[in-house]
């Protein structure tokens, strides 16, 4: 973790060399020094932070390192927030004031980093001192690790009658083991660490019918760090006669594997390896799997998404995710192992439920937390109460606790280090907490823990963080959009609780909550406060020293809450401020003083108007405005020239008027539904913010030179506008055309528009929503190679819309509402429609048919025609909706009338 504060640090003072020319000489010198010695021990670092967790002696070399880091960024912090904050009151002082100012702060900054460079010498120093610990072979032995690979192995012992939930999925995987043909194949069985993987592996490799099906079996453990020799000296021994295994450790790589090879050659084999956690120790193991055609089976179990799609990528592999259990199978299980499969005594029964609801459906939480409740007597309601309240204490101190948090860390431990402290930035949120994507990405920017890639975006680079740890099983998908996006995610509750210490103990994020009011560490550089009364949190905030906070949010602020008193703190070097949902009804006056403010969130506030002072937050990056009674912004917002998301927008059900002073309304598709969004006129001066990433939604219908200065903002990547004008189509197309980053475009206009004139469209365009009358389907449409997600409302074309969307095949989504007004819409098989999985048809007027050839939609998930639900059954192949008549095989699609108007749709399979 220390690495990664360094990182950010050697990042900031590379910013701060770069874009300030206010620095002395003497000064950049400094910091150029210090640069290079903080350069020296960062590439140290990245090694001392996997060994940390081995190596006390180095644990607290490392604390030394951030805490001086630490020192570095408040020096950095506070010499910028001078340079920033320099606004004298006469001008005929200014120049006298601002020279001696500026002298003034340097020389202040220049000592403090003198200081600071000769505390860096000493603890490099002071660590050379200790030579072993700079040698990883030294480093003392990794007991913890070594228990985790004894709590594995006994997994594989675990007797049948003790489980739960595994019957159904093992007969699936043993059933798909059994079948096909005699080629190899791969199964590959992923998920987080603690959902009985192992277990259930176990069970398969057991069980009779494999027994009986494979002459040569074998089961080996692979683990975190993949020990070649070990692993094939086990393997071979399982594979060969006693007689055969005194020459083994003689053998050295290549005829570990070479061996191996030979002795399944010939044989129907089966070989389980368990734990596999990088790609490149797949591509160890399987070539030593001969490819021979007698119906050979692999089974690997992992944590990582990525290992299991790319080791059944070949060989006609299936990636099996597991599944937490049901509630039922939860109850079951804790039953058995707390009651002795008795039944819950009545009194308990509150106090369990809440327990198995924390475990979030994970057999080794159950099981591990039922084994400590099952030695506390049934009697005593206290008893159980104080263990449930006091379980975050118990995870910390009871052995057997302990161990399931350590298996649940491995994870993390596994994870880059620049996603550690994205990772951990994961406990500012409360417990059960939906973390929406966009919103923590915007966050881990704002922190400085992104860094900038060729090509990319910052936004880009987050999200691929987001996914990575999606894919490390270290984040659940809890909401996804309708194009199949995760929109939303969750962490398991003990996983939280781990991070959450981790977090304590590295000062890394404070929480404050009505559990937890505990006094703050000095030097606390994040805050994260959940229900807390005025009065505990503001005598919490006096006793603590919070002059270094950098980060403050607010999730369920008590009502009672007065946020001027509380950021009446004077938090100067404070960049993220996440107000999202608190009491507040207009912005607090303290706001404009934050100079190195990164992010602010005003979102679901009635906060009703932003002051002229918000042109004072040069560094903004993102304002988050969403459901606020905001209705116009100063004109001083356009002084942030940083500023990369601007979003305000309010959503009104269809129907409800919005009576806004300057904001204007116009019909929306969200998802399937008309909503009324209200939207903000912009001047002229928006094309000023050339660092815009996303903006919506903007009224175009005030401004006529407002469409062209949209086209100087050509890093958008997401444009949402209403009430463009029909005679500003050209203009339109020409200030789209300069925005080759776009991604996602929305447009809404009244009365016909022609949009055909776009010379170069953006090339990167994935989401298209066009709602308004159109003179005809414009012919670029065809050229968006990477379009996913096409809305058309209200478009009444009179060609059909189906003939000339992109032929790649990569839309996923496809709305059409009243977007013809011909007589036949044709759906064939190939171009387009191969990954479409959601298709909605609303208000047809003059279509009499729409014909959906056989195979023609292959991934189809969802359809909805006329606002009726319609079924899809992917797995027979057909749609089932209401009475259909007789297939009619001579035309290749099913007919069934209602009223006036023929479905006709793809046939039963």
């Amino acid at each position: 973790m220390a690495e990664s504060v360094v990182s950010f640090l050697l990042n900031e003072l590379s910013k701060v060399l770069k874009e300030e020319i206010n620095l002395e000489r003497g000064v950049k010198r400094e910091i150029e020094l210090i640069k290079a010695e903080l350069g020296s021990i960062n590439a140290f670092l990245k090694v001392a932070d996997v060994e940390e967790e081995k190596d006390p002696g180095l644990a607290e070399w490392v604390k030394q390192v951030r805490d001086v880091a630490f020192d570095i960024e408040d020096i950095l912090d506070t010499f910028l927030l001078h340079l920033v904050a320099r606004y004298p009151r006469f001008k005929c002082l200014n120049k006298i004031a601002s020279s001696y100012k500026k002298w003034k702060i340097n020389r202040q900054t220049g000592s403090e980093l003198q200081s600071i460079k000769t505390k860096v010498k000493e603890i490099y120093e002071r660590h050379q001192r200790y030579p072993s610990l700079l040698e990883p072979g030294l480093s003392t032995r990794n007991t913890k690790m070594e228990e985790v690979n004894q709590f594995r192995r006994n997994a594989l012992l675990q007797d049948k009658s003790q489980l739960v939930g595994t019957e159904e999925p093992k007969q699936e995987l043993i059933d798909w083991l059994m079948q096909g043909d005699s080629h190899l194949k791969v199964l590959a069985i992923s998920g987080m660490g603690g959902l009985g993987k192992t277990t259930l592996v176990q069970q398969i490799y057991s069980s009779d019918k494999v027994n009986a099906r494979f002459e040569s079996k074998a089961l080996v453990t692979v683990s975190q760090t993949l020990k070649q020799e070990e692993l094939f000296r086990e393997l071979i021994r399982q594979l060969s006669p006693p007689e055969l295994h005194h020459g083994i450790d003689a053998m050295d790589n290549h005829r570990w594997k070479q061996t191996t090879k030979e002795l399944l050659q010939d044989k129907k084999y089966l070989i389980v390896f368990d734990d596999v956690w990088a790609t490149q120790d797949w591509d160890q193991l399987i070539v030593a799997m001969p490819t021979n055609s007698h119906g050979s089976r692999v089974i690997i179990t992992t944590r990582i998404s990525e290992v299991a799609r790319y080791s059944t990528n070949v060989n006609q592999g299936m990636s099996y995710p597991m599944k937490v259990l049901s509630e039922s199978d939860s109850w079951t299980l804790f039953c058995k192992k707390t009651f002795q499969a008795e039944s819950c005594p009545p009194h308990l029964k509150d106090i369990c439920e809440q327990i198995i609801k924390k475990c979030g459906g994970v057999p080794l939480a159950v099981s591990t937390i039922s084994g400590l409740l099952a030695t506390k007597g049934v009697e005593s309601f206290g008893v159980w109460k104080m263990i449930l309240d006091s379980l975050s204490v118990e995870l910390q101190e009871n052995s057997r606790l302990q161990m399931m948090q350590r298996i649940f860390s491995l994870s993390f431990h596994d994870l880059p280090y620049n996603l550690k402290s994205c990772f951990l930035y994961l406990s500012i949120f409360p417990e059960d907490y939906l973390i929406e994507r966009t919103r923590v990405v915007r966050l881990w920017i704002a922190e400085g823990f992104v860094k900038v890639k060729d090509g990319r975006t910052l936004e880009e680079v987050a999200e691929s963080y987001f996914y990575e740890l999606l894919n490390r099983s270290l984040i659940q998908a809890a909401t996804t959009t309708y194009d199949g996006r995760v929109k939303s995610c969750r962490i398991h509750d003990f996983l939280r609780e781990a991070i959450l210490s981790k977090s304590k103990d590295e000062n890394f994020v404070q929480v404050l909550s009505r559990e937890n009011a505990t006094r703050l560490p000095e030097g606390t550089r994040r805050l994260s406060i959940f229900h807390l009364s005025q009065q505990v949190a503001m005598y919490q905030f006096k006793r603590s020293l919070l002059s270094k906070l950098r980060s403050l949010f607010f999730f369920g602020a008590d009502s009672s809450l007065t946020m001027s008193e509380l950021l009446s703190g004077g938090f100067k070097l404070l960049k993220v401020l996440d107000l999202q949902g608190a009491p507040l009804d207009k912005c607090p006056k303290q706001v404009s003083t934050l100079f190195l403010l990164r992010y602010l969130s005003f979102r679901n506030t009635k906060v009703s108007m932003l002051s002229k002072s918000i042109g004072n937050l040069h560094s903004l990056e993102t304002l988050d405005l969403r459901q606020t009674n905001v209705t116009e912004l100063p004109s001083e917002i356009y002084k942030l020239r940083k500023l990369r998301n601007l979003l305000i927008c309010q959503f009104h059900s269809s129907g409800t008027k919005c009576a806004l002073k300057v904001v204007k309304s116009g019909g929306c598709f969200v998802g399937y539904f008309i909503w009324s969004v209200c939207a903000f006129e912009a001047s002229k001066e928006i094309g000023g913010l050339v660092s815009l990433q996303k903006l919506c939604y903007v009224d175009a219908s005030e401004r006529d030179d407002l469409i062209i200065e949209l086209g100087k903002l050509v890093q958008l990547r997401r444009l949402c506008l209403i009430n463009v004008k029909g005679q500003h189509g050209s203009v339109l197309c020409s200030s789209i055309s300069k925005m080759q980053c776009l991604s996602s475009l929305s447009l809404h206009w009244k009365g016909p528009i022609d949009l055909q004139s776009m010379s170069s469209p953006p090339p990167l365009l994935k989401r298209l929503h066009l709602t308004g009358r159109l003179v005809e389907l414009p012919s670029w449409l065809s050229s968006l190679q990477y379009l996913e997600v096409l809305h058309l409302v209200n478009s009444e074309l009179k060609e059909d819309p189906l003939k000339s969307l992109p032929p790649g095949g990569c839309l996923i989504d496809l709305l059409l509402y009243d977007a013809f007004i011909g007589e036949v819409m044709f759906i064939q098989p190939g171009g387009c429609f191969t990954r479409l999985r959601f298709l909605g048809i609303f208000k047809f007027g003059s279509v009499s048919k729409l014909l959906i050839f056989p195979n023609a939609i292959p991934s189809l998930e969802c359809v909805y025609i006329d606002g009726e639900d319609t079924a899809y059954d992917g797995r027979k192949g057909y749609i089932d909706d209401g009475e259909m008549s007789d297939w009619m095989p001579e035309k290749g699609w099913y007919q069934y009338a209602e009223k006036e108007f023929a479905h006709i749709v793809k046939p039963r399979t």
